[in-house]
């Protein structure tokens, strides 16, 4: 009995002694858990310049040549849009698939702007947080959002670039139907592009992969030149006009598929392509004044000088 009770406060003694320590080592494990989180974050965001990671891991451009190149296309396509449909409305049939272009492209770029805009305010607020409870948030365009909300905002976006950009597709692709072949052939081909690139629009809206890009620029590429040099006319100059459209633009589309710049952190790969772009819109507002002109020179030469009025 002794014993026992001697060795009841021994216990207790021991046992108020061990809970400080107890205590304390669970603060530390947890201060150590999150500073591991937070150099885990940290080492996720500075993955690669100029990107923003996602909380599933999903790597955004977010250099600002890239949305910058962005707005200037959105404005350049807005803008020969409504050039063509206030100033150059001469062929109905080809001025719907010029301003499809022009419109889908622009919407594509203006909003893919946004899109490269969001991550890059997302990765720059990241990057100055030190606080754990920060790192779940980013502050866009000086709203403080979650940063799931931020990935959902950006995944929307996506989808409907991903949908505008196979829709240029589609109206380049009607347009040289349109203007090469006959009218029966033309409708059919245009219809069966239809069906085939709404297709690629709903699989490219779920699935949200890059290949669909790619999958509706190829037969771009390979029917535009073919109707070109089936129809070619050594007096004119449309032909030639025309696949330079086709050639700028596949020199966009290689860039971004080999991911080639010459300055990776000053003017990436986007950004190039964003130009090669620019540029291509622009031979094509210039081969639609062409074919305008023409239409009227023709008219003029077939009716008299009274048929253009």
């Amino acid at each position: 009995m002794i014993e026992t009770d001697i060795a009841t406060p021994l216990a207790s003694n021991i046992n108020a002694n061990s809970e400080p320590s107890m205590t304390q080592r669970k603060l530390t494990a947890s201060a150590t858990v999150a500073q591991a989180c937070r150099q885990a974050v940290a080492e996720i965001e500075n993955w690669s310049l100029w990107a923003y990671r996602s909380t599933t891991g999903e790597e955004w451009d977010a250099q600002p040549a890239c949305f910058i190149t962005d707005y200037l296309l959105a404005v350049q396509c807005f803008a020969f849009a409504v050039y063509i449909w206030l100033f150059a409305a001469t062929d109905k049939g080809e001025l719907a698939w010029y301003l499809m272009y022009f419109m889908a492209l622009g919407i594509s770029a203006a909003l893919g702007g946004l899109l490269h805009h969001v991550a890059y305010e997302a990765m720059r607020d990241i990057a100055h947080k030190q606080e754990k409870h920060l790192v779940k948030t980013a502050r866009i365009f000086g709203v403080n959002l979650s940063r799931t909300t931020v990935d959902h905002m950006i995944d929307a976006l996506w989808r409907v670039v991903l949908a505008c950009c196979i829709l240029t597709n589609f109206a380049l692709l009607s347009l040289a139907a349109s203007r090469h072949l006959p009218v029966y052939w033309a409708n059919s081909i245009i219809a069966l592009a239809a069906v085939v690139y709404a297709v690629l629009v709903v699989w490219a809206s779920v699935s949200m992969h890059s290949v669909f890009l790619f999958a509706g620029f190829m037969p771009v590429m390979v029917f535009g030149p073919i109707a070109c040099f089936m129809t070619w006319n050594w007096e004119w100059s449309q032909s030639s006009n025309e696949l330079l459209v086709y050639s700028l633009k596949l020199v966009g589309g290689l860039i971004q598929g080999l991911v080639w710049a010459p300055s990776k952190d000053k003017f990436n790969h986007n950004a190039l392509s964003h130009v090669f772009l620019s540029m291509a819109a622009t031979l094509m507002l210039i081969h639609f004044k062409l074919a305008c002109a023409h239409t009227a020179m023709t008219m003029w030469q077939a009716q008299g000088p009274d048929a253009i009025y």
